[in-house]
């Protein structure tokens, strides 16, 4: 048996077994009162599962949990908290172990069972999850049907973009817009059964904010423009191209090499858009299980330097081999690069090696460099957030 919570949007609780049969759901629609809904909410909720499936009544019986499911957002930064404090809280106090859900993940699922339900045979449509983020934004996150472990196939986000402007950030990517006002916990709960059953981490411990918390200390800050970070295409690959030519004219990677690396099912590479613009790029190379990874390259267009771009790419890219279970992350950064040195070392990467003429023609060294990825998203989770940098990364 499972427990779910979810303050992302509303506040819910719900209770579902190991096949996803629901036992127990119970919710609050308010987005500003979670820590005044959720101790009702969990003892309503467990009251019901004692009583057996959903719909039926049976004698009361002990609910025997075997897991927490957390819903980790996206959501804002007070309503979020609250949700994942109470199940870190219930679970310590039960001594259960808590899976970490994106909360757009649940929704997601929802939206293609009912569909399935509707029409078995019709193939998914790649849908958006669209969700309030306040301050006249949206969170949104694309899907394109489920995988063999029956999850929702999560392509690009979760991200942030002002409301104004989401319906032409979804046109771009050919995305049905799927607004959501509520999450349900119970598919959280199912979520994280199906994630337990594939033995798969979903996301990592830390909440998808999105954002930084209303109250900072203060410091002055470069804005950042309004940026798209997704997966990488083919069709990328031209201006991918230009850019890495650009970025690193005496030992670009050739195109044959580039194309190879963006359809590699052990890797993943994001392109960074601006107003349609591609203005920059990195990947990582990390296979499924491996307790290693490796970012391949990252690039920032000279123009859209100095913006924090850069490390929203490097982050996305570590996330990345996290979900894919590696423990550590190397580099190799050119000596001559002191920017993206700098970059790395303050996101916890260290000096492990230096190769000697690494880069040809230029004879310069390759610094090795090597990243605890399990620290690092611990460091995440406690709201470590180092300044922006500039420069150009490889």
């Amino acid at each position: 048996m499972i427990l779910g919570i979810d303050t992302s949007l509303g506040t819910a609780v719900g209770v579902v077994d190991d096949d996803g049969v629901v036992f127990a759901e119970h919710s609050r629609a308010n987005p500003l009162s979670h820590a005044e809904a959720i101790g009702d909410l969990l003892r309503e909720a467990l009251a019901d599962a004692a009583l057996g499936p959903a719909g039926t009544t049976a004698a009361p019986q002990p609910v025997a949990l075997t897991h927490v499911a957390a819903g980790m957002g996206p959501g804002p930064f007070t309503g979020l908290r609250v949700g994942i404090a109470a199940a870190r809280a219930f679970a310590l106090g039960r001594a259960l172990p808590v899976v970490a859900v994106p909360s757009h993940d649940a929704a997601a699922l929802q939206i293609l069972l009912s569909a399935a339900l509707t029409d078995p045979f019709a193939e998914p449509a790649r849908f958006a999850v669209v969700t309030d983020a306040r301050r006249r934004e949206v969170a949104y996150t694309v899907y394109e049907g489920t995988d063999a472990d029956g999850l929702p196939v999560r392509t690009i986000g979760p991200a942030l973009a002002p409301r104004a402007e989401i319906d032409t950030v979804l046109a771009d990517l050919q995305a049905e817009r799927r607004d959501i006002t509520e999450i349900s916990a119970a598919m959280v709960a199912i979520v994280a059964a199906r994630a337990i059953a594939a033995g798969r981490e979903l996301t990592g411990p830390e909440p998808l904010y999105l954002r930084a918390p209303d109250v900072t200390l203060p410091a002055p800050r470069k804005r950042v423009g309004i940026m798209t970070l997704r997966i990488a295409t083919g069709d990328d690959l031209a201006a991918i191209m230009d850019l890495e030519r650009t970025s690193f004219p005496t030992d670009a990677w050739s195109e044959a090499m580039m194309r190879e690396e963006l359809v590699s099912p052990h890797g993943r590479y994001l392109v960074d858009l601006e107003a349609g613009r591609l203005v920059g790029y990195g990947g990582v190379r990390a296979v499924a299980g491996a307790a290693d990874a490796d970012i391949q390259t990252i690039a920032i267009a000279e123009a859209a330097r100095g913006r924090g771009r850069g490390r929203a790419l490097l982050r996305a890219l570590l996330q990345t081999a996290r979900e894919r279970g590696a423990r550590e992350v190397f580099l190799e950064v050119r000596a001559d690069n002191p920017a993206a040195s700098a970059l790395y070392v303050s996101e916890g990467f260290t000096e492990i090696a230096r190769r000697p003429r690494y880069y040809q023609p230029d004879d310069v060294d390759a610094i090795v460099m090597r990243l605890d990825l399990v620290a690092w998203t611990a460091a995440r989770a406690d709201g470590a957030a180092p300044a922006s940098e500039p420069g150009v990364c490889t």
